[in-house]
């Protein structure tokens, strides 16, 4: 809930700028090696971080 609520919110405004669905902000983070590395690295983090703050 307090992970994936935020990650759902951001990604609507994202996708949905104006009103009206729009990808091509996706294809283009996708695309970059350098954003794919952020992405990867950003849900990585924050999952070990819940999961180490659920179990301690």
């Amino acid at each position: 809930m307090f992970f994936a609520w935020p990650v759902v919110a951001i990604l609507l405004r994202g996708l949905r700028p104006e009103g009206a669905w729009d990808f091509s902000a996706f294809g283009e983070v996708v695309a970059d090696p350098t954003m794919r590395r952020v992405l990867w690295f950003t849900i990585w983090e924050s999952i070990a971080s819940t999961v180490l703050c659920v179990l301690f």
